[in-house]
């Protein structure tokens, strides 16, 4: 064989064996059941820590303040009867709080700067709370009352 027609076997087959070697080290039995042991242990390690944070507010409010203040807004809004007006202004929040809510894994945010104008024409400042589910991603109940 000339060494024109080794070196073109080389660039071909080199490639192909180390594709095949590669190939057969991760569709061996072995390597798949420790790959799916590994995506086993992630699965539950994930599910532990989803758990712990459902009942701890410090974590709710760091994976899901964001989300929930910007779901709650309009359903506060959905409130008023006739017009309303919100009173934050920066660097005030409109929910400026929250809780844990009423069903596992969710949270209320709470606030106090809107006001509703009643059938009369006259302003009632409210406070005001918005239950967020944060497994589905939504409102749950939404709650205002005149503020005292």
């Amino acid at each position: 064989m000339s060494k024109f027609a080794f070196r073109i076997a080389l660039v071909v087959l080199l490639p192909m064996m180390v594709v095949l070697f590669f190939t057969m080290g991760v569709l061996s039995p072995g390597f798949q059941a420790q790959q799916a042991k590994r995506q086993a242990e992630q699965a539950e390690q994930q599910a532990k820590q989803a758990a712990e944070c459902a009942i701890d507010i410090k974590c709710l409010d760091t994976k899901y303040s964001v989300e929930a203040n910007a779901a709650c807004v309009r359903p506060v809004e959905r409130l008023a009867k006739n017009n309303f007006q919100w009173l934050n202004e920066w660097p005030y929040p409109k929910f400026s709080h929250l809780r844990l809510g009423p069903v596992l894994g969710s949270m209320t945010v709470i606030g106090e700067r809107i006001k509703f104008q009643n059938g009369f024409g006259a302003w009632i400042i409210h406070n005001y709370e918005c239950d967020f589910d944060t497994r589905t991603k939504t409102v749950l109940a939404v709650r205002a009352q005149p503020w005292n």
